[in-house]
């Protein structure tokens, strides 16, 4: 399945939030004009999987089932290897394209608002009707990266882990974990459509 297919040397969505903004800025540039290639690797990685990827719910749904197969973990943890973090960036790029038909107005936009937005310095989708003034986005990047560690940690039967960043009382604070979401891909469709169609419900 993996012969052929050429590894995406992107920029791991959370490293472009402390680059200087040239540096960021000229990596998505780069992303964008490699679009399209990224998505020739994609879709042939897929169709040697004999899944034939498109635009169309089928084979979104052919890809949630795919993606929960392929991710590989990094040796001794339940995050995504290299060849998987590639598969999950190339992923991302895909299913924005497919906001983008779907969507009228939607776009890739080079995400500069809020330091600590997870978007920061990245390519999101961009233009909600009527909602740009409130830098609404969907970052793609990572939303597929966070769905492949919990598919490696369901694999593995992790069922709770404990909260970052807690201090004081609250450090070591424990939550249990969902059941893995096997639909996750055309959920985010789905979110993005709903979204877009009540934004532009308020806005008429």
């Amino acid at each position: 399945m993996w012969d052929g297919y050429v590894l995406n040397d992107f920029v791991p969505y959370w490293e472009l939030w402390d680059l200087p903004r040239r540096e960021a800025r000229a990596e998505y540039n780069r992303v964008m004009g490699l679009k399209d290639h990224r998505l020739r690797q994609l879709r042939g990685l897929l169709g040697r999987s004999g899944v034939e990827l498109d635009f169309s719910d089928r084979s979104v749904a052919d890809l949630d089932a795919w993606f929960i197969e392929a991710m590989e973990p990094l040796v001794g943890h339940e995050v995504p290897n290299g060849r998987s973090l590639s598969v999950c960036e190339d992923i991302a790029l895909f299913l924005g394209d497919l906001l983008i038909d779907r969507l009228p107005g939607l776009r890739w936009e080079f995400f500069i608002w809020g330091k600590k937005s997870m978007s920061y310095q990245n390519h999101v989708i961009y233009g909600y009707p009527g909602r740009e003034t409130l830098r609404l986005n969907t970052g793609l990047s990572g939303m597929v990266h966070g769905y492949g560690v919990r598919v490696l940690e369901d694999r593995a039967g992790v069922r709770e882990v404990v909260v970052p960043g807690l201090e004081g009382p609250f450090a070591g604070a424990v939550i249990e974990l969902p059941p893995l979401d096997r639909e996750f891909f055309a959920g985010v469709v789905q979110g993005a459509t709903d979204r877009y169609y009540r934004d532009l419900s308020e806005d008429a």
